[in-house]
This record gives C-alpha cells, structure tokens and sequence, in this order.
C-alpha cells in the first residue's frame, strides 16, 4: 500500500472533479473532502470532515469534535462578553429554579 500526503491526495481530488461534468462534482464533493482521522475510543480512525478554517489560512486538520474550529475567546473583550453572557445566564437560572446552581 503506497501512502501519500494529505496535500497529494487533495490535489487528485481536485483533478477528478476538474474533468466531471458540474452535477456529478457537486454530488461528489461532500464525499471526497478530507477525514480527520483522529483515533477514536474505539481505535479506528474518525471518519468526520474537517472544518473548514475561519481566517481560510493553511489546511485544516481535525473536525469539531478533535480540535478543529473555536479554541475561545482569545481578546480582552472576548473574555469579558463571555463573563457577562455568563453572569446573565446564571442570573437567568436563579430566577427560574430559586435554588440556583451549585
């Protein structure tokens, strides 16, 4: 079995659908994006697609559950707007419940 790289196996892709009619591309671009291939509990490789990067910068390596997309806020000001989204919830669910959250 020949292994390639992530790159070479992308680069292929994207010939196979250059010489496809548009429909047939269309359907079969889903199928064809990368894996993220990080090992699951159950040892076999994860078979979801990667997410996409927001700034479009590099290739993507990992779906939304191993890593890829928010690591969060990294600001300042993104701290804060969390903090208060979650004083504001927390505020929320005493006034619901009346016994509070922990």
């Amino acid at each position: 079995m020949q292994l390639i790289t992530q790159h070479e196996r992308d680069e292929q892709y994207r010939q196979l659908l250059a010489n496809l009619s548009p429909e047939v591309a269309r359907l079969l671009a889903p199928q064809m994006r990368a894996k993220c291939g990080a090992r699951t509990r159950g040892g076999s490789p994860c078979r979801a697609t990667v997410c996409a990067r927001p700034d479009g910068n590099g290739a993507a390596k990992r779906c939304r559950l191993h890593g890829g997309r928010s690591t969060g806020p990294t600001t300042q000001a993104g701290r804060e707007a969390i903090a208060e989204s979650n004083r504001r919830r927390r505020k929320h669910r005493l006034d619901d419940d009346g016994a509070g959250i922990g």
